[in-house]
């Protein structure tokens, strides 16, 4: 069983435990109805957390004003806590480029992007490598041959740093990646 099972597994425990203890309290106060609706609101973002570590999802976005259109790849890391993992995601650009990047990428304790001009990858079973990175918005833009190296994966593990010196590693399932599709 894969360490992002277990973690899923350990999470939906507690969730069926916060459950039973939110119906009880709901029932006792009289809004049990609510209080199951909002358990099941969370039970959803659990199960869309475990879709999205699975594979690519693809989106696409169209400009009417400019007749363009973005397309986008999108993959959930595998590792870290359900409600807390970041996106792996790639756009490919109406001028064909390709912009890769790491979203909902921040460090809870300082609120600040982990991207410290550097991020690590290392790509299945290959060298760790170091890639340039620059914060932009809810996210990090990885740079250099981060895109020409993760369409020849199926593994990818980043690695970021954060404001306290320490290390946090994600890991995707990067297999079968193509753009655009949609």
């Amino acid at each position: 069983m894969s360490v992002f099972t277990k973690v899923l597994l350990g999470v939906v425990g507690v969730f069926v435990g916060l459950v039973l203890v939110v119906f009880i309290t709901g029932a006792v106060s009289g809004d049990a109805e609510r209080a199951m609706a909002e358990a099941d609101a969370e039970l959803s973002k659990f199960k869309e957390a475990e879709k999205l570590a699975a594979g690519w999802t693809y989106r696409k976005q169209y400009d009417e004003m400019r007749d363009e259109t973005t397309y986008a790849a999108i993959v959930r890391s595998n590792t870290g806590v359900p409600l807390w993992q970041p996106d792996l995601v790639v756009y490919e650009l109406p001028d064909g480029n390709h912009v890769a990047g790491m979203k909902g990428q921040f460090d809870t304790a300082a609120e600040r992007p982990l991207c410290h001009s550097k991020v690590s990858a290392k790509f299945d079973d290959g060298p760790v490598k170091e890639y340039r990175c620059a914060t932009s918005g809810a996210g990090i833009g990885i740079y250099d041959t981060f895109y020409e190296d993760l369409l020849k994966s199926k593994t990818a593990i980043i690695e970021t740093n954060t404001n306290f010196g320490t290390r946090s590693q994600f890991k995707f399932n990067t297999a079968n990646l193509k753009l655009p599709e949609g």
